[in-house]
């Protein structure tokens, strides 16, 4: 039986990842991102809808803490704020 074009274009690209994630060729994140990139690139569907669950605000919110945590680390900035704070009388 034959498909059309975006069902056939989505069932490459969903076998694509599904082999990369089982025999692990690319890492988990970057073959995700590349199945979701390749929906767009194909035409399977459109960029708001595909890239809509990735976009959350509580997914951005968690992004954003921890690309700051990790920011602070690289700096120093965490050891000394917690020096900060344990200089404080009233927390000894």
């Amino acid at each position: 039986f034959a498909l059309e074009s975006q069902p056939a274009a989505f069932l490459a690209i969903f076998s694509l990842v599904i082999c990369w994630w089982l025999f692990t060729q690319i890492p988990l994140h970057i073959t995700g991102l590349i199945g979701v990139s390749l929906c767009v690139a194909l035409g399977v569907s459109n960029p708001a809808e595909v890239y809509a669950p990735l976009m959350d605000p509580i997914i951005i919110l968690f992004l954003g803490g921890f690309l700051m945590a990790k920011a602070m680390e690289e700096v120093g900035l965490d050891r000394k704020l917690a020096e900060a704070i344990l200089q404080i009388k009233w927390i000894k």
